[in-house]
């Protein structure tokens, strides 16, 4: 069995985990979820205060109360944050896991791909003085949600939050000493209209995993396929555990 901490994407908070939790936790894994900095409606930080030191520092601060290491899962933006803490805490961590997540270079940042993505529909509005940034309203469904129980969609869309902007132009600072002594398995999702194919794909191929899953859905996998979704999460188990001298 494993401990798994579960990092949400930009917009969101740990609530998009919610059909997933049980399921793990009824197959005897124990499962946390991060409300990052900034991420819920009733966290009032300002966006000029949350940087991606700020959600490192948060979440190092979760897996070092763990009696054991974790496996840290990382969801769109959330793959910039679990490779970053795991560059800071590598004794701390089984194993990384990105669900159609950013798995970026040393020295890269989140705007490189975003921008170059050109097939992506995720349009996106800086505001606030270009503090912030989120997703204009009539793109969001078709972006991350197309393959979602639209009755469902209409209670998230409500919770989605304001992202600090400057966490997409923060480059990545990781080395193979710390976080490339990690093994790391990557999930596609093969429909997503957000973070495309192609640009997973391209991520892929200068970022290796020891392993890739493929789930036949959109950018929202814990809504859309959280069966696959769960599946999968739990089959990462024995990868780790199987991986020897990795480096």
């Amino acid at each position: 069995m494993a401990t798994f901490v579960l990092i949400h994407g930009a917009w969101h908070s740990g609530w998009c985990w919610e059909k997933v939790v049980s399921p793990l936790e009824n197959l005897g894994h124990k499962v946390i979820t991060v409300d990052l900095p900034g991420s819920t409606l009733d966290d009032k930080t300002p966006l000029e205060e949350i940087t991606l030191k700020s959600y490192t520092d948060y979440v190092i601060k979760i897996i070092e109360e763990q009696d054991e290491k974790v496996i840290l899962v990382g969801h769109s933006l959330g793959g910039l944050i679990i490779s970053q803490t795991a560059e800071y805490i590598p004794d701390k961590i089984k194993g990384l896991v990105y669900l159609t997540a950013f798995i970026l270079r040393n020295g890269e940042n989140m705007n490189q791909y975003t921008e170059s993505d050109k097939e992506s529909i995720a349009s996106l509005e800086f505001i606030e003085n270009g503090k912030g940034v989120r997703v204009q309203s009539d793109k969001i469904v078709e972006a991350f949600y197309h393959n979602c129980n639209p009755e469902e969609i209409k209670n998230v869309i409500p919770r989605l939050v304001l992202q600090s902007a400057q966490v997409f132009v923060t480059p990545l600072e990781i080395t193979e000493q710390n976080y490339g002594s990690i093994p790391r398995v990557f999930v596609k999702c093969s429909q997503d209209r957000g973070l495309t194919v192609n640009t997973q794909e391209r991520m892929l191929a200068a970022m290796p995993c020891q392993k890739i899953y493929t789930i036949n859905t959109d950018h929202s996998p814990f809504y859309s396929k959280p069966t696959e979704t769960v599946e999968i999460l739990n089959a990462v188990v024995k990868d780790f555990a199987a991986v020897k001298d990795f480096a």
